[in-house]
């Protein structure tokens, strides 16, 4: 479960701000929350019922009109893969002991605040593992019942083989033989079965055979249970049977000339375009590459080779000439692949590398060649000459590698970690989870990090090199004011645009958020008043961070900026976060009083993701309300969700406030939205954040 997932969470506690405090300490950690809080059994029932729950929190106290152990006792009722941690009042080990001994995960003690975040995180960790578990073992059951089918009813005569006997046939192979019944073979070894000029070569194709790949198609001579003997050909390969290694035996009668085979053969795993490997064979070769290296039969390594730049390369060469390019570029690559290894063409613009028990130096050492040989060749487009680079991206392949899907997975991490390094790419990178780990614990490198983006906030300010991104706010109900949300994003030393999550914490932290707020307010302010002067009626979301809140200068500042700049008050909507107006609830009111006072309006955004959201927004006087993105994942999964959105948004409505739905990725999303009535809705489904604000609020949505 990765830190976008929502957890969706119950705490049972006495006291709702408590509560919100648990809330409050997750979502700072960087965890979206779906919160219930609850203070007695009956309440836990309701919820239970037809849900799915990831975490109980539960605190004990004398208060309590529950006892932790009834709570765990029912959720272990309902046979729910939920998380349970005790939060205790006490350091005696009797309590600690018969809290696990009542079905906790773990027990937490009053106040280790860091320790439970560090337990939360591993049991969310644990949760979605299991979870993942019994999806892949009812999807191995699914497999292996339609498989069986696909054997039985298979007009290819399929036979498994154990010590040269027959553990299993098909219908197809029962009616080759010309035998009644199934039964009949069972005492039968396949070697009596082939006509006697052809038992040589079959014994031969055995003893040659590689349990690690299939052979190719041979011609044996067969014999019916009458002594009819008919030609076919027949393909070798490893299996399992109900759990147990044995060997796969394919018969085709020999119908069609043989060079038809072969054809059928290269259509099958090559690319039309280069000639080389096409995706379905190389995953085929790469699945038995990691379930190999997870028995440990040896290890492997997998690289992408992305052409860079993929784009302005089609658009110069043009799509024949792309393809040329292409076809040019699989010849070089395949003259520098050694024996052993295995190239293919992944997609469009990657080629795929996988190779067996080649050390770690070995496969950087190819990944680099690769990447010099290509840089130095030159391709010819007609009369034009073209230079292509490639990101090469590996990971190595072992024990502990989960899938082929998983490796696919890093390699394709690992180049476009050399693209994020350098922009143009050229580069070779072996894939190490510890740079995209996101859970690391405090350490210097985290201190220098730290230290970094702070230097680089502090620069921004200071030089104007901070970037402002615009993505549009829009009505389904027809309303034309062009309504935009100011986005900000931070470069870092090599041009990447971070996200806020990835630094505004820090800058709250640091006490910097006050001089953010302002920097942020003055240029966008500037940027509308020059909108507004030709002509446009355009309204801006301005984020702001929770320093504002509680800056009593700031108020103040504003006024006269939004003065100097001659904009109507309701030209600009002033956006703090549900957690920042729970967490310092007595500045939020007095902050979002004191703005309406000012007549500028004011929005809540990640709205629902608290313990009790309308409880805060009673507080609080605001025009918008931002639905936190997390509810809106929930859209697509079933009806109870979509109902309670829909009663989310009537009661917005209904107390006079507009809400306005985020993070719209398709249709199906929109769909629900027009059914719940929503007005404002955003997303990359209409555009995604920009730098000019150029979208036409007058075409149909």
């Amino acid at each position: 479960m990765s830190r976008t997932d929502p957890i969706h969470l119950i705490i049972a506690d006495p006291s709702e701000n408590s509560a919100e405090e648990l809330v409050s300490d997750l979502r700072n950690a960087g965890h979206a929350t779906r919160a219930q809080h609850i203070s007695g059994l009956e309440q836990l029932d309701d919820l239970l019922d037809g849900q799915r729950w990831d975490m109980l929190l539960c605190r004990r106290s004398d208060e309590a009109e529950y006892t932790p152990e009834d709570l765990f006792a029912r959720v272990r009722q309902q046979e729910l893969d939920c998380a349970m941690i005790l939060i205790e009042d006490t350091n005696d080990p009797a309590r600690l002991t018969e809290g696990l001994r009542a079905g906790a995960t773990d027990v937490i003690l009053e106040g280790e605040d860091e320790r439970l975040l560090l337990v939360v995180r591993r049991e969310l960790g644990n949760v979605a593992e299991r979870r993942k578990r019994r999806q892949a073992e009812l999807a191995m059951k699914e497999s292996e019942r339609r498989n069986q089918l696909l054997l039985d009813t298979s007009r290819a005569a399929i036979a498994y083989i154990h010590e040269g006997m027959h553990i299993y046939v098909n219908k197809a192979y029962v009616d080759l033989f010309g035998y009644a019944d199934e039964d009949d073979l069972a005492a039968i070894p396949l070697l009596d079965m082939i006509a006697g000029d052809h038992q040589g070569t079959f014994k031969q194709k055995l003893k040659d055979f590689d349990a690690d790949a299939s052979t190719e198609p041979f011609a044996i001579s067969g014999l019916r249970q009458d002594g009819e003997a008919f030609d076919a050909t027949m393909v070798l390969s490893m299996a399992a049977f109900d759990g147990e290694p044995c060997m796969q035996v394919l018969i085709r009668r020999e119908e069609q000339p043989a060079a038809s085979s072969a054809e059928l053969q290269q259509l099958r795993t090559q690319d039309p375009t280069t000639g080389l490997l096409n995706r379905p064979f190389f995953i085929e070769r790469l699945e038995q590459i990691v379930d190999d290296a997870r028995r440990e039969r040896h290890s492997g390594g997998l690289m992408m080779l992305q052409i860079d730049n993929f784009a302005e390369l089609r658009e110069q060469a043009g799509l024949t000439g792309t393809d040329s390019v292409i076809r040019e570029l699989a010849d070089v690559l395949a003259a520098q692949t050694p024996d052993g290894v295995t190239l293919a063409r992944l997609s469009d613009d990657t080629f795929s590398v996988v190779c067996v028990d080649r050390a770690r130096d070995d496969l950087m050492q190819l990944a680099e060649h690769y990447r010099e040989t290509v840089e130095a060749y030159m391709c010819t487009v007609g009369n034009r000459t073209i230079r292509a680079t490639l990101s090469v991206g590996a990971t190595l392949i072992g024990s502990r590698s989960e899938s082929a899907q998983e490796a696919l997975t890093q390699a394709s991490r690992a180049t476009s970690h050399v693209r994020d390094r350098n922009r143009q790419g050229n580069g070779v990178y072996l894939f190490d989870p510890a740079d995209f780990t996101t859970e690391r614990g405090s350490s210097d490198s985290d201190d220098d990090r730290t230290r970094e983006i702070l230097h680089l906030l502090s620069d921004g300010i200071k030089n104007n090199t901070l970037v402002l991104l615009y993505q549009p706010i829009i009505s389904l109900r027809g309303e034309e004011r062009e309504h935009y949300e100011v986005y900000l994003r931070l470069p870092d030393a090599n041009g990447n645009l971070l996200r806020p999550d990835e630094f505004i914490h820090l800058a709250e932290q640091s006490g910097m958020g006050g001089r953010l707020d302002r920097w942020v307010v003055l240029q966008a302010v500037r940027r509308l008043a020059a909108r507004r002067s030709e002509g446009r009626d355009t309204r801006l979301t301005i984020n702001l961070t929770h320093n504002a809140l509680t800056d009593d200068s700031f108020l103040p500042w504003l006024k006269v900026a939004l003065k100097a700049a001659k904009l109507p008050r309701e030209a600009v909507v002033l956006q703090f976060t549900e957690i920042a107006a729970t967490t310092y609830l007595k500045h939020a009111k007095a902050f979002s009083e004191a703005l309406s006072k000012l007549e500028c309006m004011v929005s809540l955004s990640r709205f629902g993701g608290s313990v009790n959201p309308f409880g805060t927004l009673r507080h609080l006087q605001v025009v918008y309300v931002k639905i936190d993105g997390a509810l809106v994942g929930d859209l697509n999964e079933d009806e109870a969700g979509r109902k309670k959105f829909r009663e989310m948004i009537r009661k917005l409505e209904d107390d006079g406030m507009l809400p306005v739905v985020p993070l719209v990725a398709d249709a199906q999303v929109l769909a629900n939205l027009f059914q719940a009535g929503v007005n404002y809705v955003q997303g990359n489904y209409f555009a995604e954040p920009a730098a000019e604000m150029d979208f036409e609020f007058q075409s149909d949505i």
